[in-house]
């Protein structure tokens, strides 16, 4: 059988740092770290500014931060001595490698040195930040800077993370993938998305994974029972019944999980495509013959994960 298209491997599999050591103030050096591409080539693209930057009080929202960026430094020909700035919490920036979040997130929700690229809108997106001081960074380092003769307009803005959104797609995407292979599509349950959300959610709060425990493993809480997914029957019990607990759903439920920086629908769909256990869960085969009735998907964070069941959702 030919594989179809949505086994395709997506063109943007994993999100990336790129650390570069400048030239600042009175030749002094600074580690600057940005997201996505080599900077040589995304920071002379964009209309790109460094400097302070200080969040506002409640200057976080669900979808930007906002706040000032004190004594900007400008890639192109522009001045002024501060910006107030409305920063999109892309996947780049809410997803950022594990190794650098923390800092990059403890700088958005405070203050500290970042770079910033206008975008269509008025708004602004992340590329960069540094745990020094840069001063007049393109100044200094000019090879950053745009070109003089033909500078760039704002740049096109990359999506916001959203997680119903995201989620969404993902149901969609597992669906259109059945239907490629000639299966049913599987009605998206309320009962099995609530259990998705909040494994998902678990995951990100509480990383109850460890070499022993897998990604179907949970946290104790107040309203499921905590397990180490090891594989013993045990542990397959405790995934089986987290409908029932979470969500009063009538059947088991069978789950299935991926991780990444930041992860996207179309990554986890890959994963679950190029794992042989995984994707018999997905497409029925194997012990898993019988029909599914009910899916429920959820993708947050560094986590996805999607959720079968044999029995729809109680009327």
């Amino acid at each position: 059988m030919v594989a179809p298209v949505f086994a395709q491997k997506p063109s943007s599999p994993h999100l990336t740092v790129w650390n570069a050591s400048v030239s600042v103030d009175r030749g002094e050096r600074a580690k600057v770290s940005t997201l996505g591409g080599n900077p040589d080539v995304v920071m002379p693209a964009s209309r790109v500014v460094a400097g302070t930057w200080q969040l506002a009080a409640k200057g976080e929202s669900a979808t930007h931060f906002t706040g000032t960026l004190k004594s900007p430094s400008f890639n192109y020909a522009r001045t002024a001595k501060q910006l107030k700035l409305k920063i999109r919490k892309t996947r780049a920036l809410m997803g950022a490698p594990k190794d650098y979040r923390p800092v990059l997130h403890s700088i958005m929700r405070s203050s500290g040195q970042l770079l910033v690229r206008e975008v269509a809108g008025g708004e602004w997106e992340v590329v960069g930040y540094s745990e020094e001081k840069l001063g007049d960074l393109f100044a200094s380092y000019k090879r950053w800077r745009s070109d003089e003769d033909h500078p760039p307009g704002p740049a096109e803005p990359s999506p916001i993370v959203d997680p119903a959104a995201d989620s969404a797609a993902l149901a969609t995407l597992i669906n259109d993938y059945r239907a490629s292979l000639k299966l049913p599509r599987i009605p998206i349950s309320p009962a099995l998305t609530k259990v998705a959300r909040a494994h998902v959610r678990d995951l990100n709060a509480t990383n109850p994974v460890s070499e022993r425990c897998n990604l179907h493993s949970w946290s104790k809480q107040r309203t499921w029972t905590g397990c180490c997914y090891d594989k013993s029957k045990e542990a397959a019990r405790c995934m089986w019944s987290k409908p029932k607990e979470i969500a009063g759903y009538r059947g088991n439920g069978y789950e299935i999980a991926a991780t990444g920086s930041g992860i996207e629908p179309a990554l986890a769909l890959y994963q679950w495509q190029q794992s042989a256990a995984h994707h018999e869960v997905m497409i029925n085969r194997g012990i898993w013959n019988k029909p599914w009735a009910a899916l429920g998907v959820a993708v947050e964070g560094d986590y996805a994960v999607a959720w079968f069941g044999e029995e729809p959702d109680a009327n």
